[in-house]
């Protein structure tokens, strides 16, 4: 199963996401969910750190992604925010279809 999970901010704002594991839902390189996955994280990472420049923290092990959002205010967070919250729709969208395949947690960031 594939989990992605949001960080929030005590604010309530989006400070990150993880994304982990293989959905399962076909074997590797035929797996849709782990296409769509794996496209919206890369659309998203990139788009915030490429297109908006905000200053990001993003480490990749295999499949396994970790971000982080270093902007804390003004312009470039409130644009990394519509994208994360973006991203987070579609994860909801994606688990509503594929729900044995996809989890989506969101939490408090440490």
């Amino acid at each position: 199963m594939t989990v992605i999970s949001f960080y929030k901010k005590e604010s309530g704002e989006f400070n990150g996401f993880s994304v982990t594991g293989h959905s399962g839902f076909a074997e590797k390189g035929r797996d849709i969910v782990c296409a769509a996955v794996s496209a919206a994280v890369w659309t998203v990472c990139n788009g915030i750190s490429r297109v908006v420049g905000a200053a990001v923290d993003l480490k990749q092990d295999g499949a396994d992604v970790d971000f982080r959002l270093l902007e804390t205010d003004g312009e470039k967070n409130r644009l990394a925010q519509v994208l994360i919250r973006s991203f987070y729709k579609f994860a909801v969208n994606l688990k509503e279809q594929y729900g044995g395949y996809v989890e989506v947690v969101s939490s408090q960031a440490l």
